[in-house]
């Protein structure tokens, strides 16, 4: 009988490390360019077409090697980088497994060009490889600069499956420019070049003169934009052997993402929560809920305090005494931001503010129209008649303040609904789920014919009609309010879009990897009726936004929209990413779920909701409303 269990030959090996370690090109950026920082290179250029799949060229002045380890770099775990397994717990190098090299030649059409960098070896050929699906195709001298070149040809040529899975070359070149800025970062003392396509994205060096924070500070200059780093103030700090210096955010200029935190541990870019929210806990009070800080931060600690075998990729590791470095950052970003004259209160600028604007049309029967600021109030779309209190806190009175000026902060809708229901009804029972109604709403008439019982905080309460077998309809408003402005945006017309001109256009500063995401997505976002232009090499300006979309924050929204655009693959069509926009641009531009809306207003709203083509939902897919039948109002007296 044969054996069902045998070993794997060296080829499927290989492949199989590639799965755990190269996941898409930026995967492969990545890996080499660790490499040629752990063999002491000072300039690395990288090079790509196609997004990465068709060439990655590395080219650096590092140390280069002979014919003999040229070779042995093709052997999986043959690394220069550890001598004995005591080394891998004070590991100092960016690498050390040895698997990327030959993981990558196993999938790919791999070219190596290497000669020895030093003065000893100055009349030495230097050596060329070439390896076809991890076979290797030729090795023989060769005329070459000192250092090492790589080029990758053809990535995934023989693994068809992990080719169909790999995302758009916009999103490559995207990821990319994301990782190699992440390692510029690292880095700032190396000179880094990112070419696209022959077109150089980036391209930073160092004097090498100044402080490490000026150096540091010159290259966040360069590659997250001037915008970004004027939010910054420095910081410095120091217990025992482990050192913090960076910069972090004025408070005034946190987001609502993770996308502006940057954290490296000995030069090496990680993900660490516990630093993360020592970070947020030393703004203390000076950032509102769900508003992240951004920060560039370098902690240097001896090797053995740190163990990075714990992923993959090396993007996560293990911290020894978290508490000492917890205490090191929280006290060293407090002392930053009194330094920088910051307020311990909530800063008001937290909020966001609505854009003014100026209509190209002298008709104000919209859904939206700009505020008088003098006066507190705004001119009310068609079903308002009356100034709505943004203000007014449920429970506490029945009457509405005067003369308070308000602002409708841009929420995602979908995100908030559910949180705001639990916060402002969690005194109150809710009835047990199952005698809630699921069904289809099947009835167009029935649902023309709503009319509206009461309001509840921000529900309205509705019913379906007299002589008809009455049902309670709970209407969430703010949802609501997306569904109706969505389709009204989305709806054909043979007019051209009314546009508000903004008095000032409204610039955004991106990283450079934001810069190329939003960049694909211009086409969709003019489609839209959004007027945004390139206003310099990582920076736009919006001149112009659909009258339909109201006091909206645009920032926020482009925010989401690059965030959104890292996960977008082949497949999506302009017309569904267009769709895909305007829920979030609707879902921006909804009224405020603590908005207090008059009897006439809500039955309006309730209205315009009926008379869409799907009103049982809001853009996102969440219940615009819910049933509940009296048969089901019965059980709940009798359950």
């Amino acid at each position: 009988m044969s054996s069902k269990i045998r070993v794997l030959d060296e080829e499927t090996i290989n492949k199989i490390a590639a799965g755990e370690v190269i996941e898409n090109p930026s995967s492969v950026v990545k890996e080499l360019v660790e490499n040629s920082l752990d063999a002491g290179s000072t300039e690395i250029t990288v090079e790509i077409r196609g997004g990465g799949r068709q060439l990655i060229r590395i080219t650096d002045n590092g140390w280069g090697m002979n014919r003999d380890d040229a070779l042995l770099c093709l052997e999986r775990h043959a690394t220069s980088k550890l001598r004995e397994i005591e080394e891998i717990y004070s590991v100092g190098t960016m690498g050390f497994r040895g698997e990327a090299i030959p993981s990558i030649a196993s999938i790919s059409k791999f070219t190596l060009y290497t000669r020895v960098n030093s003065p000893e070896a100055v009349d030495e050929a230097g050596t060329i490889l070439m390896i076809d699906g991890g076979k290797i195709v030729n090795c023989a001298p060769v005329q070459c600069s000192p250092g090492t070149t790589i080029e990758v040809k053809s990535l995934f040529f023989n693994v068809p499956v992990r080719k169909k899975f790999q995302k758009s070359p916009a999103f490559d070149v995207a990821e990319i420019q994301r990782v190699l800025t992440q390692l510029a970062l690292g880095n700032p003392s190396i000179r880094f070049q990112l070419i696209s396509d022959q077109e150089t994205l980036f391209s930073v060096s160092s004097s090498l003169k100044g402080s490490n924070s000026d150096i540091l500070g010159e290259r966040i200059r360069h590659l997250l934009g001037e915008d970004f780093f004027n939010a910054l103030v420095p910081l410095e700090g120091l217990q025992a052997d482990c050192r913090l210096e960076g910069f972090i955010g004025a408070p005034s200029r946190s987001r609502h993402n993770r996308l502006g935190q940057h954290l490296f541990i000995n030069r090496r870019g990680v993900l660490v929560p516990t630093v993360s929210y020592a970070v947020r806990d030393g703004y203390g009070t000076m950032l509102a809920t769900g508003r992240h800080p951004i920060y560039v931060l370098h902690l240097s600690m001896p090797m053995e305090l740190l163990d990075v075998n714990v992923h993959p990729q090396k993007r996560e590791v293990r911290l020894r005494h978290e508490r000492v470095l917890k205490d090191l950052i929280m006290l060293s970003v407090e002392s930053s931001l009194q330094k920088g004259n910051f307020s311990t209160s909530l800063p008001f600028s937290n909020f966001p503010e609505p854009a003014e604007f100026v209509s190209t049309n002298k008709s104000y029967d919209k859904l939206h129209s700009s505020f008088d600021r003098s006066k507190g109030t705004t001119d009310l779309p068609p079903w308002f008649s009356q100034p709505v209190d943004l203000f007014s806190v449920p429970g506490e009175s029945n009457e509405l303040p005067k003369e308070r000026p308000y602002r409708i902060p841009a929420l995602n809708i979908c995100a908030e609904t559910k949180a705001d229901f639990k916060r402002y009804n969690s005194p109150e029972p809710t009835p047990h789920p199952q005698f809630l109604s699921s069904k289809p709403v099947q009835d167009s008439e029935n649902l023309k014919q709503l009319k509206l019982l009461t309001i509840l905080q921000n529900f309205l309460v509705a019913t379906n009609g007299e002589g008809l077998p009455s049902e309670l309809y709970l209407v969430d408003q703010r949802a609501a309010h997306a569904r109706i402005i969505y389709e009204k945006i989305l709806s054909p017309t043979t007019e051209p879009q009314e546009l508000q001109m903004l008095l000032i256009p409204h610039l955004i500063e991106l990283s450079a990897a934001e810069a190329v995401v939003l960049r694909g997505e211009l086409p969709t976002l003019q489609a839209m009726g959004i007027q945004i232009k390139e206003f310099g090499p990582s920076s736009f300006a919006v001149d112009a936004l659909p009258h339909i979309f109201g006091n909206i924050d645009i920032q926020k929204l482009i925010d989401e929209i690059v965030k959104n655009g890292y996960e977008k693959g082949d497949s999506t069509t302009l017309d569904k990413e267009r769709k895909k926009k305007l829920a979030q641009a609707a879902s921006h531009a909804a009224i405020a779920s603590k908005t207090r809306l008059e009897p006439t207003e809500a039955q309006k709203l309730l209205d315009q909701l009926m008379g869409c083509s799907y009103p049982k939902q809001c853009p996102f897919g969440k219940a615009t409303f819910v049933i509940l039948a009296p048969n089901e109002i019965k059980k709940l007296f009798h359950s």
